[in-house]
């Protein structure tokens, strides 16, 4: 039996996260130590993971992001 891709759900906007939520999370994120940052990180990284079935959302790839951002910016330190 051949799959099909299944295509995501562009049109869904509940799932995306508003400027208001990026800015709440990248304080939260600039408040945790180091360990902290990246254990979100790798949480956030593990829920973006593709699978047969299921495209991550576009939240978790936020998430993912603004936590990379963060590293990132204390790397160039």
């Amino acid at each position: 039996m051949r799959r099909v891709a299944r295509r995501p759900q562009i049109g869904r906007r509940d799932d995306v996260l508003s400027r208001d939520d990026l800015k709440s999370i990248r304080q939260s994120l600039s408040r945790l130590s180091l360990p902290g940052v990246r254990d979100y990180y790798r949480r956030a990284y593990e829920a973006c993971r593709l699978t047969d079935r299921d495209f991550p959302s576009a939240r978790v790839m936020q998430q993912v992001g603004q936590a990379w951002k963060q590293l990132r910016q204390w790397g160039n330190r």
